[in-house]
């Protein structure tokens, strides 16, 4: 934080670690320069301007690199920052970090660059809720949403409605203070405004539970009875042939997941093994029965299925009593195999 609060210098590989083109080690701190002038070929640099040059250790030459300085309240962290862009292979990458951390910086820890720029008032609360949620959206309506929030969309809503309320409070307070000269607002504005308040909080606050769905996905489990067609339909949902199928009641015996986007939401298809009595089937069978149970208890939502042909069996009721309580969808199968 400005004015001493964050003493220490923090340094942490921005890009994801791997062998690519380019990485990057972040340096923030009030020590940034004089770290990256120790191990620079460049010395007292100028934020706004690009540096091309060497990085080196006891002279010498560890990688060709890019150096980008910005100076304090002027960067993400609102602290001054080195970004140091070299060549992405691991060892490098690792070896240039050390560096830094040599010559004075610690390392950053996990969102500790968010972090500093909240302290440092770069961004707010939900700003930052939005950094993760961008940085790890599954779908591209998510991270759309997410980019919103990061650009102050919910940060201007909700000044709006503090500048209301302040509105209606100063207009109180100035006609109990001066009631020769202000004019106390009528009680059926006061309660129209405050209603017209709480109408915007809730349709925000309504929005949360959505944003969770969003952040965390949902858990689609397929569920009946042995042979009633969760393979095949889990196939048919991922438009592959992921799972095997056969005519064959138990061929399922573990759990298969895959993810697919429905609007905007990152959904997680759980095939399951076929529930059935345990009795005369084998230990793996049922060890993939007490899974599908499970998964069942975790469910956002229960595709349940039965065989049409067959017709809704004492088995399948016994079964749907299980998942009866939560959301469901009750699906017939099969039906290109009769004229039902």
């Amino acid at each position: 934080m400005q004015n001493g609060f964050i003493e220490d210098t923090i340094s942490a590989i921005a890009t994801p670690l791997g062998n690519g083109g380019v990485s990057i080690i972040r340096i923030s701190g009030k020590d940034s320069f004089k770290i990256i002038d120790e191990i620079f070929s460049h010395k007292n640099l100028k934020a706004g301007t690009i540096y091309h040059g060497l990085i080196t250790e006891d002279n010498k030459k560890i990688d060709d690199v890019i150096v980008l300085p910005f100076k304090a309240p002027n960067s993400y962290t609102g602290e001054d920052v080195i970004e140091i862009q070299c060549h992405g292979g691991v060892h490098i990458t690792n070896k240039i970090l050390d560096l830094t951390i040599t010559k004075g910086a610690r390392y950053a820890q996990k969102g500790e660059y968010t972090k500093r720029a909240f302290l440092n008032k770069k961004i707010d609360l939900s700003q930052a809720e939005a950094v993760l949620d961008l940085i790890y959206a599954g779908t591209e309506k998510f991270a759309i949403t997410s980019a919103q929030n990061l650009f102050g969309k919910l940060s201007i809503e909700t000044a709006k409605i503090k500048e209301q309320i302040v509105d209606i409070l100063s207009r109180i307070i100035a006609a109990v203070d001066f009631p020769e000269d202000v004019k106390e607002p009528e009680y059926p504005y006061i309660i129209k405004e405050l209603e017209e308040i709480l109408t915007k909080i809730q349709y925000i606050l309504s929005f949360s539970k959505s944003s969770n769905i969003f952040r965390q996905g949902i858990k689609i489990v397929l569920a009946g009875r042995p042979n009633v067609g969760k393979s095949s339909l889990f196939n048919s949902l991922l438009n592959l042939d992921r799972a095997i199928v056969t005519d064959i009641a138990g061929t399922t015996r573990d759990v298969i997941r895959e993810t697919i986007d429905i609007e905007g939401i990152a959904a997680e298809i759980i095939d399951t093994a076929g529930i059935r009595d345990n009795k005369n089937i084998n230990k793996v069978e049922a060890i993939g029965i007490d899974y599908s149970k499970k998964y069942l208890q975790e469910a956002d939502l229960v595709i349940f299925l039965y065989d049409l042909n067959e017709g809704f069996t004492i088995e399948d009721e016994e079964i749907f009593n299980l998942i009866k309580n939560k959301k469901f969808i009750k699906a017939a199968a099969k039906s290109d195999l009769t004229s039902k």
